[in-house]
Formats: structure tokens, sequence, C-alpha cells
């Protein structure tokens, strides 16, 4: 059983964790392994020297952690410093692949707004072209979610196997905005998202399922508004994936036309642990 501490000092963030017979320190992600001693000694002593090397405070009891050290969610993003990088865990491929797919709906949805103002009073425009996106955004999110499944050793191809990940990534909490507008709103894709009815319970998806089906009765549910939560949902699964801070690096395409605005606070024992413990004399 895998327990922690977790804190932070001087601006950085410290984790404990005590597994087995030892305590150590995570400082961050480049330099996981600052502190550790074995318990098998002094295991009191141990814990209580580590958390105090990290500022700590140990009247805040310890909880189980959910994952050993090491284990992870592969394509499942918890946090900047604890989550491994991409190229680390072998998903470099697949992480340009989900930054490419969404750099392309969004270089669509700008050529989309030459013609249609993204503001508030167009939301309910409908067309050709903002039905042919919806259609595109939501079959690869379609993807994207049947991909995660597979990952994590999942088969799933129904909205009542994608919404599993709601809970698991923490979709539901993820909002973003616009770059180009600043009056359009923030967007939250995934708000509401839940069973029994997983596929009607975001208007998005339930307009993709419509307008796909029957466009003659449903055309107006290409609209505007549903096109951007689309494209927007594609993109929060990208980051809900491989984290935001990978798309600024270099050599990685530039995505501009979402910003985050507010992203999942994963409580501590939910966060990755880091594998390696390094014990001092």
């Amino acid at each position: 059983m895998t327990t922690i501490l977790r804190g932070q000092s001087r601006g950085t963030i410290f984790t404990i964790a005590r597994d087995g017979d030892y305590s150590f320190v995570a400082v961050d992600r480049d330099n996981y392994f600052k502190y550790g001693c074995d318990e098998t000694k002094a295991p009191d002593l141990a814990w209580t020297y580590a958390a105090r090397l990290a500022n700590l405070n140990l009247d805040a009891p310890p909880v189980a952690a959910v994952h050993a050290p090491g284990a992870y969610n592969p394509r499942i993003w918890r946090g900047a410093k604890m989550s491994p990088r991409p190229e680390d865990v072998g998903l470099r491929d697949e992480w340009l692949d989900a930054v490419r797919a969404s750099r392309l709906l969004t270089s669509r949805l700008r050529e989309i707004f030459r013609f249609v103002e993204p503001a508030q009073g167009n939301k309910a425009a409908f067309g050709h072209e903002l039905r042919a996106l919806l259609l595109l955004a939501c079959t690869e999110f379609e993807q994207i979610c049947k991909a995660v499944l597979r990952a994590n050793g999942t088969d799933g191809s129904a909205t009542a196997d994608y919404v599993k990940l709601r809970p698991a990534m923490r979709l539901d909490e993820w909002e973003v905005a616009l770059t180009s507008s600043t009056s359009y709103g923030s967007i939250r894709p995934f708000a509401g998202w839940q069973l029994p009815n997983a596929s009607q319970t975001i208007r998005w998806y339930a307009a993709y399922n419509a307008t796909k089906h029957d466009r003659g009765s449903a055309f107006h549910e290409a609209c505007l508004e549903n096109v951007i939560s689309a494209v927007a949902a594609v993109y929060v699964m990208m980051v809900a994936q491989f984290g935001p801070e990978n798309l600024d690096l270099p050599g990685v395409f530039p995505l501009d036309e979402f910003v985050v605005t507010a992203e999942p606070a994963w409580p501590a024992h939910e966060m990755y642990i880091p594998q390696q413990i390094v014990p001092w004399a």
C-alpha cells in the first residue's frame, strides 16, 4: 500500500510517498528523487524527517494512493509535475498525431470564422460547411475515445463506453475559450455528460447524431455553437491525454485557436507517483 502527503514550499510542489520500506520526496518531474531513506530501522522517524524536509503538514493524515509508484494510465494526464512526458513512455507519435488532427480541425474552424463571426448572436447559424466540420470533429472525438480505452485495456465503440472517460480524465472540469473572440464566452464541452443517456447529455454530440442520420429535419442542429463545442471537445481530449504544457514545445505544431481557462485539480492521492526510490545511507 502506498500512502502519500503532498504540499507546496517556496513555489515547488513536493510529494512524500511511503511504499514498503522506503519514504521519499518527489520534488518535480525532472528531479523526482531528491531525498529518501530506509525505513526498516526507524519507519516513523523516516516518515517525519522526509515530511519536514519538504515542509509538509504532518497533522494532515496520509491517504492511500490510487497508483503504486511507477504506475500510470496511458494517455490520461494527471498534472504537469507528475505525468510522464509522451516521448518518455513511447507515445510521441500518438501525441503528435493528436496535435495534427486538432490543428486540422481548428484550421477549418478558422476558415469558417472568415464568413461567420464567432459571436453570441451567430450561435444558431447553420449550413453545409458547418455540418461537414461537425461530422469530422465528432468522428475524431470517437476515435480518440476508442484509442484511450484501448490503451487502458478496454474495448468500446458506443457512447456508453466513451462516457467512462469522463471521471477518469475529469473531462467535465476542463474549460477553454476562443482566442479569436473574447465575447463568445467559456466552453465546457463535457459539462453534464452522464449515463444513462450519454449520447444526448452533451448537446453537440446529440446534434451530430441527429444531423448525421437525418439532415433534412435536423440540418439546423449543425449550427455554429455545436461546431465550436465539438472542435473544442477534440482540443480538450488532446490536452486531457497529454497535458497543456506539451503544446508549446519546440517542433510541435502551434495550436492557438483555444486556450485552457480551467483544468482539473487532481487530488494528491490520484496523481501519479514516480517509480525509482533512492535511499540515503
